[in-house]
């Protein structure tokens, strides 16, 4: 008489064997941690070489300009100009590079235009740094620097200015001094009393005595 094994008890068996089923606790499964990113993101508003805008353009951020735009650009940060521009800039910093503009520009701290810009408007700012072609007026509060490539037409003022050999200006240079101590205007009422103050003013309006010769007959 044959004798046929249980199947049921024949795979119960290979389950234990291999570890599957029973009593055994699942591995925990761990969240790991988001992903956080430590690379500052730039938040520069760039303009690309095949754009061309009509109109004002207005940034709260660096801005970047390789297109074209006929219109004024204002930002609160610095503009890189590597595009042709008509129109008035006003911002933080003004850098060209291989730019082409027409009009006046406006910076609070630094203007600097690279061997290969052409520039035609007047420019302010604290420094500025031409080694490029510039036709109009410069104006800075503390120091101009023109290259040894800087061809400029028009008229330089700042309180230093510094030209390398070779470049060429067709213009006047003028130098803003610093004001002598007895030009500065100081308000004595910082320091000096109500009191005092009156009575140095009643002395100030004192008339002089008129002088006389005392004649002897």
């Amino acid at each position: 008489m044959s004798t046929f094994n249980n199947p049921k008890s024949n795979f119960g068996d290979l389950a234990k064997k291999m570890g599957i089923g029973g009593n055994e606790e699942k591995p925990q499964l761990r969240t790991a941690p988001p992903l956080t990113s430590t690379v500052k993101k730039n938040t520069a508003t760039v303009i690309s070489s095949d754009v061309v805008i009509i109109g004002n353009i207005k940034s709260r951020e660096d801005f970047e300009l390789n297109g074209e735009v006929v219109g004024d650009i204002e930002s609160q940060g610095t503009i890189r100009i590597n595009g042709k521009v008509k129109g008035d800039v006003k911002a933080l910093n003004v850098l060209f590079q291989h730019a082409s503009y027409t009009g006046n520009i406006v910076s609070e701290s630094k203007i600097m235009i690279d061997c290969d810009t052409s520039i035609t408007g007047d420019i302010s700012a604290k420094t500025v740094t031409i080694d490029g072609y510039l036709k109009g007026n410069t104006v800075a509060d503390e120091e101009v620097t023109i290259k040894a490539q800087a061809v400029v037409q028009g008229n330089i003022t700042a309180r230093q200015i510094s030209i390398a050999q070779g470049a060429q200006i067709v213009g006047s240079i003028e130098t803003k001094a610093t004001p002598e101590p007895s030009e500065i205007e100081v308000d004595h009422s910082t320091f000096i009393d109500e009191t005092t103050s009156s009575i140095l003013a009643s002395m100030e309006n004192e008339e002089e005595p008129e002088s006389f010769t005392e004649v002897i007959a």
